[in-house]
């Protein structure tokens, strides 16, 4: 009776494992089939950058990472192409104050040049007062990458 029960218990193990294997294979095939969210509620990244809220046109976009982002102008585009991580929204898409959450990339802030994305309002809030101590901390931190890498 124990070597049924062990061979049955087996059995269910090898089950599971399989299980999470086509969860895991069912979940890439979602995230490669989700199309990019757009981001900063429809603003210019190259003009944000320079501090100017310009609409852009949802005619000229690029993607970049898990965004959609959209530009005034072809030239906006082209050097948006050439650095998307100047441009772009800043780390691997995790919050830098709550890295655990994913961001909303329409709440964003400017800092030193670049642009970050927060899960939340009060993130942001956070962020705000002491944006050196967040980064330093944070994973999706580029800068802590290259450290790491």
């Amino acid at each position: 009776m124990k070597q049924v029960s062990m061979v049955l218990m087996i059995g269910l193990m090898l089950l599971g494992a399989a299980g999470r294997g086509d969860l895991a294979r069912a979940q890439e095939k979602a995230k490669a089939s989700t199309p990019p969210r757009a981001a900063l509620k429809g603003l210019d990244p190259v003009e944000f950058v320079a501090g100017k809220a310009v609409q852009g046109k949802p005619t000229i976009s690029a993607d970049y990472h898990q965004f959609r982002y959209v530009f005034a102008n072809q030239q906006n585009k082209a050097l948006f192409s050439k650095d998307p991580e100047r441009y772009g929204i800043q780390g691997d898409g995790t919050c830098p104050v709550a890295p655990k959450f994913k961001v909303d990339p329409d709440l964003v802030m400017l800092y030193k040049g670049r642009i970050y994305a927060f899960a939340t309002l009060p993130c942001m809030g956070l962020f705000g007062k002491d944006p050196e101590k967040y980064l330093a901390k944070w994973p999706g931190n580029p800068a802590n990458q290259k450290k790491n890498g």
